[in-house]
Parts: structure tokens; C-alpha cells; sequence
């Protein structure tokens, strides 16, 4: 009900599965940096969270036009995987 009431006034909400994907992929990057022996300055921590960031709210928006779903449904494919979960 909620979502619908913010819908109707315009009023985009983010799903939480991909609010939480900013922190979980940084976390992932910090991984990857220690098995590798990397070290990342915050720009570039920065640029390649930008970059996944975009291409996931793509697919994001793409399957809420193509399918006509809320944001929600649109962050979740036919398989009911997320967008973060989806290998690149």
C-alpha cells in the first residue's frame, strides 16, 4: 500500500536489494584486493562502483519498461534474481 501511495505521487522508491549493493560490492572489491595483493585509492573504489552501479539501475529500469513492473519487480529477473546476483 505504501508503494502505491508514493507512486502515485511521483515519488520513485529504490529497492533495498540494490541499496544494499553499493556496500556489498565495495565489500566484494576489498576482497578482491587482498586475495591479489591490490591497493585501491577511493577514486578509483569510487569509479568502479559508478560503473556497476550503472549498469545494474539499467537492467533495473529496462525490465521495469519492458515487463511495465514497480522498481521492485524490476530489480529481480525472471529467474527471481537479482540484479547484483547476476554474474558480469
Amino acid at each position: 500500500m505504501r508503494n502505491e501511495i508514493l507512486a502515485r505521487r511521483g515519488i520513485t522508491v529504490l529497492p533495498d536489494i540494490l541499496a544494499n549493493a553499493g556496500g556489498v560490492t565495495v565489500s566484494y572489491f576489498e576482497w578482491v584486493q587482498n586475495q591479489e595483493g591490490l591497493l585501491w585509492d577511493s577514486d578509483e573504489v569510487n569509479l568502479r562502483l559508478r560503473r556497476s552501479w550503472s549498469v545494474l539501475s539499467h537492467e533495473m529500469v529496462e525490465t521495469m519498461r519492458k515487463h511495465h513492473v514497480p522498481t521492485r519487480a524490476g530489480a529481480n529477473d525472471s529467474r527471481g534474481e537479482t540484479a547484483s546476483q547476476r554474474p558480469r
